[in-house]
């Protein structure tokens, strides 16, 4: 460092760098921070025709480019770092009343699977790497029918418990940082079950199972994403998993243009399989497969305006009545950090999982059928006084 002779301050002496090339504005990139050139484009958002014509997702498209530009999402304040420290901080908090004396050694096996699942595909960089000298080599010939190979992809998720659909990443869901980590536009997104048995046990997780529905979810995704990129790389394509728990890139409205669901009242998504009963993860893939899309109004916002359990039973009011506009997204969008609390400290919650009717009678028996009396008695009356519903019946 020198001496600059003011205020006895110091500058860095840095290397010059090449002249950088005029500005000029990308119509289909989004502007982001740059470690070397300050500011760069990002490559063309391929996905933002298809959120922007899904009357599902429901944006205000120049809103929604105008606020991504000024401040994308960074992930923080969602997020959460899995290390041994967020285990022990976590751990502390879980009580054993005797009705669940395994929830603190389930939970940290969990957790541990799970860091351990986050590693892994971590490394997918060096996997795709050696894909592409196996296949110079001639070891590996990629699959040339694209057809052929998302029929095998598909087979092989639900052969894992999954259910899966391909859309394109809209990189405006990409928080901050994270572009480099989806260099490729095709993504199949990917959900699990969280069983009904152990949705049945909230709130007492593991009292009969021996699970923690969300926690048991959160490993078992990761792990098979894991498997999923393993398995399209044995196809002779490069891809990168993406695990159900980290703060790259916003699921849902993937999901929903991917025509797996729609967005429920707390936000998130709800599914003909399972409702809300499942956690997302994704594996974006180095290869132009057929999309698919949603091609059905699933009529659950006319439902969930209706039925609102989850916000009437959200025991720290995480969930608000109404959508409302949020950086040209309108949605519910919950109150994460209360949400992160009352799982940390509440045996990991999962109210608003148990007392929704799709997740617990199914699509069939709810959507297609007049509001039943579900919302008289589906309020968990064990723990929660019904005559203190939030919004009343």
């Amino acid at each position: 460092m020198k001496d600059n002779g003011f205020n006895n301050t110091f500058y860095l002496d840095v290397p010059k760098v090449s002249k950088r090339a005029p500005f000029k504005v990308s119509e289909k990139g989004i502007l982001r921070h740059d470690k070397e050139f300050f500011y760069t484009y990002t490559k063309d958002n391929l996905g933002k025709e298809l959120t922007d014509n899904n009357p599902y997702v429901k944006i205000d498209g120049e809103l929604f480019d105008h606020y991504t530009s000024i401040h994308p999402g960074d992930g923080k304040g969602d997020s959460i770092d899995i290390d041994s420290d967020y285990i022990k901080n976590i751990a502390k908090y879980v009580e054993d009343d005797g009705m669940t004396p395994k929830i603190r050694d389930v939970f940290i096996e969990d957790a541990q699977r799970v860091m351990k699942g986050i590693a892994l595909s971590k490394q997918n960089p060096e996997f795709n790497k050696k894909l592409e000298a196996d296949i110079e080599a001639g070891k590996v010939k990629p699959l040339k029918d694209l057809k052929q190979l998302k029929d095998n992809i598909l087979e092989y998720v639900k052969s894992l418990g999954m259910i899966g659909a391909f859309t394109l990443v809209d990189r405006r869901y990409i928080n901050e940082g994270f572009d480099d980590s989806f260099p490729y536009d095709t993504m199949l997104v990917l959900g699990m079950e969280m069983e009904a048995d152990q949705i049945e046990e909230i709130p007492y997780p593991t009292k009969d199972t021996g699970k923690i529905f969300d926690w048991h979810i959160y490993a078992e995704a990761g792990d098979a994403a894991n498997k999923v990129a393993d398995f399209i790389r044995s196809k002779g394509y490069k891809a990168l998993s993406t695990p159900a728990l980290g703060d790259e890139i916003n699921f849902p409205p993937h999901a929903v243009n991917a025509g797996l669901g729609m967005y429920s009242t707390h936000g998130l998504l709800i599914t003909k399989e399972y409702g809300t009963r499942l956690r997302l993860c994704c594996v974006t893939i180095d290869a132009d497969i057929e999309l698919d899309h949603a091609t059905e109004d699933m009529n659950f916002e006319e439902f969930c305006a209706r039925c609102r359990m989850c916000y009437k039973t959200c025991p720290v009011a995480s969930i608000p009545k109404d959508e409302h506009e949020w950086f040209g997204q309108f949605k519910r969008r919950s109150v994460r950090k209360s949400c992160g609390w009352s799982m940390g400290t509440n045996r990991y919650c999962g109210h608003c999982l148990k007392v929704c009717p799709v997740s617990r009678f199914g699509y069939d028996k709810i959507v297609n059928q007049s509001l039943p009396e579900y919302n008289m008695y589906n309020v968990m009356t064990d723990i929660i006084d019904k005559d203190k519903i939030r919004g009343g019946e």
